[in-house]
């Protein structure tokens, strides 16, 4: 968000605080222009980590409503059914 359009509108955050720029609370780019002109994603293969698979098991299994025992289940299954390979 930082230096677009976007950066400088203020959001609340709530409890008095003040309001924050949305540049501090997001990273990113806002792409506007054709869908032609986009590029699909690619995967990476071990993208899920067994440190990762710890920390968030439990999100993944309300997620995808489904049970997993390992990291490399879980990216398995986001390499087949979240991820594909662009066309």
């Amino acid at each position: 968000m930082d230096a677009s359009p976007f950066a400088g509108i203020l959001l609340p955050v709530g409890r008095g605080a003040p309001d924050v720029p949305w540049s501090r609370l997001a990273s990113g780019l806002v792409y506007l222009g054709p869908p032609a002109r986009l590029h699909k994603n690619t995967a990476i293969d071990g993208f899920v980590t067994d440190a990762m698979f710890q920390k968030y098991k439990h999100y993944y299994e309300v997620n995808y409503d489904r049970r997993f025992h390992s990291a490399e289940e879980v990216d398995e299954y986001l390499q087949q059914h979240r991820w594909p390979s662009p066309r």
